[in-house]
């Protein structure tokens, strides 16, 4: 017997599988006691990650590095949290000063260190202290 969906008795029905989009946010941001430094706060509660879902592939590149110079919108990192993704961008422009997130969770041994991905943050947590970045007078463009 066939019903109305065209599925017969004791057949299920078959369902693909979608993987849901990551949803972008912007962290929050807070200066710190340095002039010219802010930290970007978790948006989130979840598990925190550094790349993409799709770099679990060698060479595993992250989003940011420290050093690097970020746009504001920029993705920084990842949360999972609920069955979601949700990329925390750059709500300014700035370097990358620390990462501060994995600090916390790096292992160091003799000449390796080595970083769990998916560790617990927490909801306002400090992720990233981003530097301002200077204009030159010239231009306007960054330094």
């Amino acid at each position: 017997m066939i019903d109305f969906f065209g599925i017969g008795k004791g057949e299920k029905k078959k369902e693909a599988a979608v993987e849901a989009m990551p949803i972008a946010e912007r962290g929050e941001l807070i200066q710190t006691e340095e002039r010219g430094k802010f930290n970007v706060l978790s948006t989130r509660v979840g598990g925190y990650y550094l790349a993409p879902p799709d770099s679990t592939k060698s060479p595993y590149t992250p989003y940011v590095q420290t050093g690097n110079i970020v746009k504001a919108g920029e993705a920084l990192c990842r949360i999972r949290a609920g069955g979601q993704d949700y990329v925390i961008t750059a709500p300014m422009t700035g370097v990358v000063d620390r990462r501060i997130a994995e600090e916390k969770h790096l292992v160091k041994q003799p000449g390796v260190e080595t970083l769990e991905e998916g560790f617990g943050v927490g909801y306002h947590e400090p992720l990233f202290t981003l530097e301002e970045v200077e204009k030159s007078p010239e231009d306007g463009s960054t330094l």
